[in-house]
This record gives C-alpha cells, sequence and structure tokens, in this order.
C-alpha cells in the first residue's frame, strides 16, 4: 500500500508539472508524422515555420562550424537540406523535450552531465535505426524516434525529484543490479513508468508510448518482429551501453555477447562491425549538432576494460543462462499447453495431447494420469509407456458410492483398485495396479496429486529414471506442468459445461421465440374470431332470409331454368354459411362432444358426402378397415368433417381421376387408432409441405377453397388428443396420417334426418311463439310455419316474449340467443322458474359453444345454426314437440 501512495503521488506531481501539458502542436505534429515513409524534407519545413524559435534552431545548427559554409544561412530550407532527415529529428524533438522541462532544468542541470545523456539518447536512436533495417522492418524512422524519446522518463523524475533520483542514480553506478530496479525500491515507481505517463499526457502515438514504456523488457524467444518496438529499443539499447557512447545511469548489463551471437546473429567480426559502423553514424550525427563523440580508439579502449570485467563476471552469467534457458523451456511447455483448443476435442483427448508435451519436454519413459468426475461417477486417464507413439487413453464409468469415496487421503488405493483391469483406446488391456507396483519396484516412481479449486480430482504417477527431472528445480517443474495439464481439463470440462448451457439457452430462446409466434398466432385467431363472431350475425340472418325465401319459392316452382337458379341461391349460401363456420370454428374451435364411435359408417358417409360435393369426379375409392378394429372415442361430426375435407382435398389434388385409399388399424398398446388417406395425385411440392397446416394457405384456384380446412383438421384432431401429420413425394401422391383415441367398443347410433318432413307435414293447430330480433327471418319462418299447420306468435326480443308467455300458453319457443333488451339465455333462465320444461328449440348465427352448453342447461332442447334448411327446422320443431 505504501508503494502504490508513493507511485500515485509521483504521478499527480508529474501530471502538475506547468510546461508538461504545453508541449507545442509543432512538436506533437512533428512526432505524429516523423515516421511516415513518404515525409520529405519540404513538408518538415513546412511544419517548422509555424514555431519561430524551433526554426531558428535548425539555422542555428546548420550555420555550425561542423559544415564549414563560407556564407551564412539563412533560408530555413536549405539549412534542413544541411542537415538531413535524422539531424532534423534531432534538432526538434531536442529542443521541445528539453525546453518542456526549461522551468525546472536548473534544479537538474547540475546534478546530470546532458550531453552525456542526449549522447546515449542519440546512440540508442541510431542503434535502433540500424536494427529496424537489418531486421527488415519497413519503416526503420519509426525506430529512430522511439530511440530518441526513450528515456524521456528520467528527466521526469529529475525534474520532480532531482536529489532522491540523484541518489538512485549514485546507488546504480557499481553495476550490480539494473536502474530500474532502484527506483523501484526507492520510489517505488521507475523512468519507464514516468515516461509513459509523460508520453500520453503528451498524445505521443501508441508505438512510441511503448517504446517509452516497455524498453526495459527483455525479448523473449524467437525474432523481434516489425511493430515489437520496445523489444527493439531494448537491444539497441544494450548496444549502446556495451559501446560506451553516453551515460544514462544505467551500468548493469543483463546480457552477455553470448547473447547478441545466439539470439540475433552479431558475433566476432560481424558484432564489431556493427558497432563501429554505429559509432561511425553518432560522431556525424553529434558533430552536426555540436555535440562531439568518443573516437573509435576511444571505444576500443573501453570495450577492452568491459570485456575483462564481463569476465569476471562470465561463469555466474553461464550458469543464470542456463536456468534462464530451463525457464524458457518449461514456459514453452506450460504456453503450448494453455494455447490447446480446448473447443475442438474431448476432454481426455486434450489431456493426453498435454500429457504428451510434458512426456517429450521432460524425456519421461512412463506416466498415468487419473481423473475423476464425482457427479458423473466416471473415471477418465491417459497412460505412456514404452512402445507406444503417443499416449492412450481410457474411460470406465462406476456406480456413485465408488466413485464418491475417491479422497486425498485415499484416492491413490481406491484409483488402482478400481481400474485394475482397464481396456485403452486402442482396444489394449492393462492392469494399472500392477504396472504402478512395476515402476515402483524397478523405476523411479512420483506421485502428484491433482488439486483444482481445493478439491481433489485426482493422481498422476510418473517415473523418472533416466528423465530431465533431476533435482527439486526439475520436479517442481514437472508439477507446474502437471497442474498446468489438470487446469486445462477443467478449462475444456467448463467449456463444455458453458456450450452445453448456452445450447440450452440457445433452445429456451427458440421455445420463447416459437410462443411469442404461437401468442401472435393466438392473437390473430383471436381478431379472426371477432371477424367471424360480426360476421356470423350480420350475415347468417340476412343470407338465413335469403336462403329460406329461395327454398319457399322451391316448393311451388316448375319451370327448370328458375328452379336451377333458386337451387344455386341455397347453394350458394350453404355455401357462404360453411365459410362463415369454418372462421368461427378455427378462430373459436367447438370441444368435442365425444361418444364411442365405429370407424366403418363414419368413414361410409365421409365417402358418401364426398360423392354428394363432387358428382362428377370418376375417383375409385379403396377402404381397408379391420373387423375387430375398436371404436373411436371422438366426436363423430368432426372426425367426419375432418374425413371428407381430406377426401374431398385429395379428389380435386387429381383432378377427379385416381384412387383414393382409407385404412384404419390400431397401435399397439398405446390406445390410438391410426387412420391413413393417401391418394395418387401429383403429390405436394416440399416448400409447401412446410406451410400446409397454415391457416389461410391454400393452392387451389380463387373460389375452391378457403385455406381453413387443414387448420381446422388440425385444430379438430388436437382437441381430440390425436395428431395429424403429413407425407407426399411429387408424381407419387399425398398421405395423411390421423391417430386418434380408440373407445370401448359401444355401438352409437347414428343421428337421422327427418328429409320427408315437409311432405308430411299436416295441421297440428299446435301455438308456437317465434323471437328474433331479425324481422325478415322472423316473417318467414313464420310464413313457413303456418303453412305447415303452426300457429305463430311473434316477438323482436325478450322482453316482448316473456310479456307474451305471462298472457298466454305455448306449446314450443322458437328463440335467438343474441338480442337485444334481454338475450335468449336470459329468458331461459327466468323461464326455469315460471314455465320449467317449455320444448325450446334455439336458432342462431352467433352464439359461442359456451353459450349453447348453458342454453341446454337452461332447458333448450335442440339448436339450429344460421341458415338453415326449412325441412331441418321443421323436424326439430316436430321433435321438440313429440310429433313423429
Amino acid at each position: 500500500m505504501k508503494r502504490s501512495l508513493q507511485a500515485e503521488s509521483l504521478h499527480h506531481r508529474i501530471a502538475a508539472l506547468e510546461n508538461l501539458p504545453t508541449l507545442p502542436a509543432v512538436a506533437v505534429e512533428l512526432i505524429r508524422r516523423w515516421n511516415e515513409p513518404d515525409l520529405s524534407i519540404r513538408s518538415i519545413t513546412d511544419i517548422l515555420s509555424r514555431d519561430p524559435s524551433l526554426a531558428a534552431k535548425v539555422i542555428q545548427v546548420a550555420n555550425s562550424p561542423t559544415f564549414g559554409l563560407k556564407k551564412q544561412v539563412t533560408s530555413l530550407n536549405h539549412a534542413a537540406a544541411l542537415l538531413g532527415m535524422n539531424a532534423l529529428r534531432c534538432v526538434t524533438l531536442g529542443v521541445t523535450v528539453f525546453q518542456s522541462f526549461s522551468d525546472h532544468r536548473s534544479e537538474w542541470m547540475e546534478r546530470l552531465d546532458v550531453d552525456e545523456f542526449w549522447r546515449h539518447s542519440l546512440a540508442v536512436a541510431v542503434a535502433a535505426e540500424m536494427l529496424a533495417v537489418r531486421f527488415g522492418w519497413a519503416s526503420p524512422e519509426e525506430a529512430f524516434l522511439a530511440g530518441l524519446l526513450h528515456d524521456i522518463g528520467k528527466i521526469g523524475l529529475l525534474s520532480t525529484d532531482p536529489d532522491r533520483y540523484v541518489q538512485v542514480v549514485g546507488q546504480a553506478a557499481p553495476g550490480d543490479r539494473a536502474l530500474v530496479e532502484y527506483e523501484a525500491d526507492a520510489l517505488s515507481v521507475t523512468h519507464t513508468e514516468v515516461g509513459k505517463w509523460i508520453a500520453e499526457r503528451w498524445g505521443f502515438p501508441e508505438l512510441f508510448r511503448d517504446a517509452v514504456w516497455l524498453h526495459h523488457q527483455p525479448p523473449g524467444p524467437g525474432p523481434i518482429l516489425p511493430g515489437q518496438i520496445g523489444k527493439l529499443v531494448y537491444l539497441a539499447d544494450h548496444v549502446a551501453r556495451r559501446a560506451r557512447i553516453g551515460e544514462a545511469g544505467n551500468r548493469a548489463f543483463g546480457h552477455d555477447d553470448h547473447w547478441l551471437s545466439d539470439r540475433f546473429g552479431l558475433a566476432g567480426d560481424e558484432l564489431d562491425s556493427f558497432t563501429g559502423e554505429l559509432l561511425i553514424r553518432v560522431q556525424a550525427l553529434g558533430e552536426q549538432l555540436e555535440l562531439p563523440i568518443p573516437t573509435v580508439q576511444v571505444y576500443l579502449k573501453a570495450l577492452e576494460e568491459a570485456n575483462r570485467s564481463l569476465s569476471r563476471t562470465g561463469l555466474t552469467g553461464q550458469r543464470e543462462l542456463a536456468a534462464s534457458m530451463r525457464t524458457g523451456d518449461i514456459l514453452r511447455t506450460l504456453s503450448e499447453i494453455a494455447r490447446l483448443p480446448v473447443q475442438e476435442e474431448l476432454e481426455v483427448d486434450l489431456l493426453a495431447h498435454a500429457l504428451d508435451l510434458i512426456r517429450e519436454r521432460f524425456e519421461l519413459p512412463w506416466m498415468v494420469i487419473l481423473t475423476h468426475d464425482p457427479i458423473l461417477s466416471t473415471i477418465e486417464g491417459v497412460i505412456f509407456r514404452k512402445g507406444m507413439q503417443r499416449p492412450r487413453t481410457f474411460y470406465q464409468s462406476f456406480e456413485g458410492a465408488e466413485v464418491g469415496a475417491i479422497t486425498k487421503n485415499g484416492g491413490r488405493k481406491v484409483f488402482l483398485d478400481l481400474l485394475g483391469d482397464t481396456v485403452l483406446s486402442d482396444g489394449q488391456r492393462v492392469n494399472l495396479r500392477e504396472e504402478v507396483l512395476q515402476v515402483l519396484g524397478s523405476g523411479q516412481l512420483m506421485a502428484i496429486p491433482l488439486e483444482l479449486g481445493g478439491n481433489y480430482r485426482g493422481e498422476c504417477f510418473v517415473d523418472t529414471s533416466n528423465s530431465k527431472v533431476v533435482d527439486s528445480e526439475t520436479r517442481a517443474s514437472l508439477e507446474s506442468a502437471i497442474e498446468a495439464a489438470a487446469t486445462l481439463q477443467d478449462r475444456a470440462r467448463l467449456y463444455h459445461d458453458l456450450r452445453r448451457e448456452a445450447e440450452a439457452a440457445l433452445q429456451a430462446a427458440r421455445r420463447e421465440s416459437e410462443a411469442l409466434r404461437q401468442l401472435f398466432h393466438i392473437e390473430r385467431l383471436a381478431s379472426v374470431g371477432r371477424l367471424a363472431a360480426g360476421a356470423a350475425h350480420e350475415i347468417n340472418n340476412p343470407l338465413a332470409v335469403i336462403s329460406g325465401k329461395a327454398q319457399l319459392l322451391l316448393m311451388d316452382e316448375k319451370e327448370p331454368k328458375r328452379l336451377k337458379t333458386l337451387n344455386d341461391i341455397v347453394e350458394q349460401s350453404e355455401r357462404i354459411s360453411k365459410i362463415i363456420r369454418d372462421l368461427m370454428g378455427f378462430a373459436r374451435p367447438t370441444h368435442p362432444s365425444v361418444t364411442d364411435v365405429e370407424l366403418a359408417p363414419l368413414i361410409e358417409n365421409t365417402l358418401q358426402m364426398a360423392r354428394h360435393r363432387l358428382p362428377k369426379a370418376r375417383t375409385l375409392f379403396e377402404v381397408d378397415i379391420p373387423e375387430d378394429l375398436p371404436t373411436l372415442r371422438v366426436d363423430a361430426k368432426q372426425v367426419e368433417q375432418v374425413l371428407v375435407n381430406l377426401v374431398v382435398n385429395a379428389i380435386q389434388a387429381m383432378g377427379g381421376e385416381g384412387k383414393v385409399t382409407l385404412r384404419a388399424a390400431r397401435i399397439d398398446t398405446s390406445g390410438m387408432i391410426g387412420i391413413q388417406v393417401e391418394d395418387t395425385g401429383p403429390g405436394i411440392p416440399s416448400a409447401d409441405l412446410q406451410k400446409i397446416f397454415d391457416p389461410f394457405f391454400t393452392t387451389k384456384r380463387e373460389g375452391e377453397g378457403t385455406g381453413l380446412g387443414l387448420a381446422v383438421s388440425q385444430r379438430i384432431i388436437e382437441t381430440h388428443g390425436g395428431n395429424i401429420r403429413v407425407s407426399s413425394h411429387l408424381g407419387k401422391g399425398t398421405a395423411f396420417f390421423i391417430q386418434l383415441p380408440s373407445g370401448q367398443g359401444e355401438e352409437q347410433p347414428s343421428p337421422t334426418r327427418l328429409k320427408e318432413a315437409l311432405a308430411a307435414r299436416k295441421p297440428t293447430k299446435k301455438r308456437l311463439l317465434l323471437v328474433d330480433d331479425e324481422a325478415q327471418l322472423s316473417d318467414l319462418i313464420r310464413d313457413y310455419l303456418l303453412s305447415a299447420g303452426y300457429v305463430i306468435d311473434q316477438a323482436i326480443d325478450g322482453v316482448e316474449a316473456l310479456e307474451l308467455m305471462s298472457t298466454r300458453n305455448y306449446d314450443a319457443l322458437v328463440m335467438d340467443i343474441r338480442m337485444p333488451r334481454k338475450d335468449g339465455l336470459e329468458v331461459l333462465e327466468e323461464l326455469q322458474e315460471t314455465t320449467p320444461g317449455i320444448p325450446t328449440l334455439i336458432i342462431t348465427g352467433l352464439a359461442t359453444h359456451e353459450e349453447l352448453e348453458q342454453a341446454i342447461q337452461f332447458g333448450a332442447n335442440k339448436v339450429l345454426r344460421k341458415p338453415f334448411q326449412l325441412d331441418e327446422l321443421l323436424s326439430s320443431i316436430r321433435e321438440i314437440t313429440q310429433q313423429g
């Protein structure tokens, strides 16, 4: 906490420097643009011309004795051309950076040799540029600028805490430790961190911020790639300090010439040549900037002294290098294990790959890894032994109690007891217990427990004989690698768990989407229901009048043409009524009144109705119904509606020709009866097959269908607890498969219709009360029933009906349900008290199934939906008044 508070305090002090946020805009733009490969001197002078002081400094350097010009340079363009690109970089950035600390400069000028600092920065810049060219970087100018700016953090520390920082530099003078280590101990912050703060405050590009911040991080294995500017500056700093060019307070060397040779190919004469060229370039640039650089001879002498110093510490360095290489090897192995793709393989196969890497790294002759999953009651593992090209996996499932007994204290024994005889992934059989005992007797057995999150997960047995596991350090490395493998397996298990959860979440999202779709569908159906209800009310009443009038005219009409016209009116009225009924049936399905029904008569009625609806069709019918087939437990009329729809669709699909087959069979012990309706038509395209049960979807020509038939059929079958599906093949035909519940086999008499009621009518002089708010329909029914011999009184609503019934007795009541003032249900409820048991026929075009059920409960005897056939009306009245 103390260290972090010190660092935070220094951070605020750096940020509070008065001149820190005021780096000239010209300098910021130059830093941003210096690394552009196509930047020209003309472009630079255009930028410099905006800052008179900076332009004057460039002209001053151009007029220095170094160039030996006889005529004074007064033009900025001329001065820039003389200096060249690198000298311009040094002048412009050096001036702006140092001037930014000008108010504090007097405090640290006496404590730091500015020329030495500047020589070091210049040497690192040139070395970085040369190395960038050597490594094939596309923009070595970036490396030059990064090297020039890399140590600005030291100026920041000198400006904020000069006394303490000078002490730190003095402590680092012997060179036993790196300067950044002394800085961290004494100041809780390093010049690299301070430099990063300054670079961020000044808006340096990220590339240069990284160079300032990361130039003390040693490069890892492998080449230094373009963009890894921190690693490049680290190497350039090492080369510059090795050449003893300048002094920046850091005299510790983390590497020797072997490192330069092994890692970067800088060895012997080539290293000397590189260093000599570095010194020559720095000397030339220093002369342009009036900054003297030591000669080559001075450098060679310094190099000789440095080599003597390095030879004294060579043995220590070699030991440290060997340890570093071993650490690097194990880190590479750990990295390779961590990079194994957890998403592509099974957990145990992933563990086998990790074990293979460990085996190769430590040259292990034998090893076994065992892990257990107490939730799934499984043990899985990997084995490698002599004779195997690669590790083999194994997997076993046990009773929960056995695996649950595996704990850290007794885990090894339980593992070996459970896995005595084991089958490997390649089919081999091994006895793991004997394997372990054999290694224990003849090898060097090492047992490593596997723990994750404090929980014991398994065990690893390793034979370390004749391997690279030779001391405590390598044993610790092996344990780290085994732990990494166990962690990898756990990551894979977590990944697969998360993937399963994600798939479950996706399924839940799909279910939610389907629920929303169904909700939308239900809402649409509600709209259809409201439309259908309104249509039933507004259309069925006038439609009943039209149909009834036509039926009355048919009774006395003899002329054929008029007969056909009147029949057409009746048929089309019935068609309109059917559309309304379909809409109502689909939007507000009627709850089925189930009874035990024989299938054979039901199919016979279906075929008769289909022939009646399509009399011109020349279709063959084949019926295959077993004699011992159980009865259906269904609503006969609703199922008949489904079958008629399927058969008519099949006939229309075949153009009136072909064959329709109806089969039925018991479905084993499921308590269901299967019914199949198959045709030999052209089949249904797969794109249409997916939408076949959607409401309002039809492939028929306009006027031939509403697109509700199959949707209504599906709803009917599903409300019976059954299901319906379709199979079709283009050019071969289509088959619908229905499953419906079977019944008890009781005989159910089929309803009869009094088709000859009108012909058998005779005067009865029974008095009926007709209650309907639709005047024209009421008058039509009145006239028809008068002709049938009844005495008729009329009421327009429930209020008027009750008034009439209070003064007169009636033999029967014919009444609508939905009427103004008082509806039919209210009338029936009152009649239960005043006139119970009066025969009642309900005629309605709108009432719901629930309303009709309530009407029956209140005493109604029969229901007719509008529009209806007049003979049906008469038959129903005779039925409820017991006139046979």
